[in-house]
């Protein structure tokens, strides 16, 4: 206790407090929301609340520093992937619209429904072409019935041009061009249209790799030598080799896991 109030830097390090609870608060939601792992999760959580006793008991000023600004660093990065993960969850709710129209069409290749869903749907995430093209498709088929789709199909075309429906596609993976109404690429097979709507990056993590990268930092340059300073050795040296392996099981998880 005298240890801590002797502390210079406590002050800082109660600010530093602020995003710490920011980060363990929104963690163990993403952990709920299984946006992340439990392995992930824990070891993020042990490492924000090691650096807040760090920041705040040890009488090293330079440790102490270390610690606060791991945690200042870790709030400026939150709002960035905070707003990456949003955008996210709202391409993932575009892209489950998208595979539902396609398994309509599937069925029923004439459902005109699913081919108004799916051009829309197309249309907001930026595949104007063939936003165009499959929009064209269903209002000629029903020309007296889709009045609405009909004026959105005038106003796309005004904007973008009618010539824009009929420039071919390349698919993302084989780089194969294909008609912009096909739905599967004539030479791979993959859902042209999902990929091109960014469905490839809909299970992405790179948001939050900035921040497993940041535990790995972290860990390794401020935590190991923070306990190495702060603990008896004997403590220190199975508290140091504890966390440099569990630092190299994280950065092998993140280099493992696919860049969809």
């Amino acid at each position: 206790m005298e240890n801590s109030l002797s502390n210079p830097v406590l002050p800082f390090a109660i600010v530093s407090m602020i995003p710490a609870i920011i980060w363990v608060a929104s963690i163990i939601g993403w952990m709920i929301a299984d946006e992340v792992g439990t392995f992930e999760g824990l070891f993020s959580i042990g490492l924000v609340f090691g650096l807040c006793v760090l920041a705040v008991t040890t009488s090293e000023v330079m440790v102490s520093m270390s610690a606060c600004f791991s945690l200042l660093i870790a709030g400026a990065i939150y709002p960035l992937v905070k707003y990456h993960l949003n955008q996210r969850a709202h391409l993932m709710i575009d892209i489950d619209i998208m595979r539902s129209a396609y398994r309509q069409l599937d069925t029923k290749a004439t459902n005109v429904g699913a081919k108004v869903q799916l051009a829309r749907m197309c249309y907001k995430r930026g595949v104007i072409g063939p936003a165009v093209a499959i929009m064209r498709e269903a209002v000629e088929s029903a020309p007296n019935v889709l009045e609405d789709e009909k004026r959105t199909l005038n106003a796309w075309e005004s904007l973008h041009g009618k010539s824009v429906a009929e420039r071919e596609v390349r698919c993302t993976k084989c780089f194969a061009t294909n008609a912009p109404n096909t739905r599967y690429c004539k030479k791979c097979g993959t859902a042209l249209l999902i990929n091109l709507a960014g469905g490839g990056k809909a299970l992405d993590g790179t948001p939050l790799r900035v921040f497993w990268v940041w535990l790995v930092a972290v860990s390794t340059l401020v935590m190991a030598p923070g306990l190495a300073i702060a603990l008896p050795l004997g403590f220190a040296v199975p508290a140091i080799i504890a966390l440099l392996i569990l630092s190299a099981l994280l950065l092998y998880r993140i280099l493992r896991t696919p860049k969809n």
